[in-house]
């Protein structure tokens, strides 16, 4: 597939999970509302985060490298910005479930570095 293809996809994802996570966000009491509401604002809240990420990286990275090549950058964009959203969603979690503590925002944080060096290694 084309990668201009796949970026407005990506965009367009992430305008999905931005408006699904301002609906939940505005139309719901979270005190009051079932468990499947507050599934669905964080899912939406990830997938806005993964792609405004996403779009960030690749457009960073584009305009770093003189002779990017589009395919490569855009995974390790996706990656990196999908596992950071994980990252702050998961943190989001914790913290609403009042277990959210220092030292696993570290571990959390410590296993997605973890996982993003053995991809990095793998690509190599």
């Amino acid at each position: 597939m084309k990668t201009g293809f796949i970026i407005l996809n990506i965009a367009f994802g992430a305008i999905f999970g931005l408006v699904g996570f301002l609906l939940t966000l505005f139309y719901s009491d979270p005190s009051q509302s079932f468990s499947m509401v507050i599934f669905l604002f964080y899912l939406g809240l990830f997938l806005a985060l993964a792609g405004f990420l996403t779009l960030v990286g690749f457009l960073w990275r584009s305009r770093r490298q003189k002779n990017p090549n589009q395919q490569y950058i855009l995974k390790i964009s996706f990656r990196q910005g999908s596992m950071l959203s994980l990252l702050l969603v998961s943190v989001l979690v914790l913290q609403s479930l009042k277990i959210f503590y220092w030292w696993t925002a570290l571990i959390i944080f410590l296993m997605i570095v973890l996982i993003e060096i053995y991809f990095s290694k793998k690509a190599d």
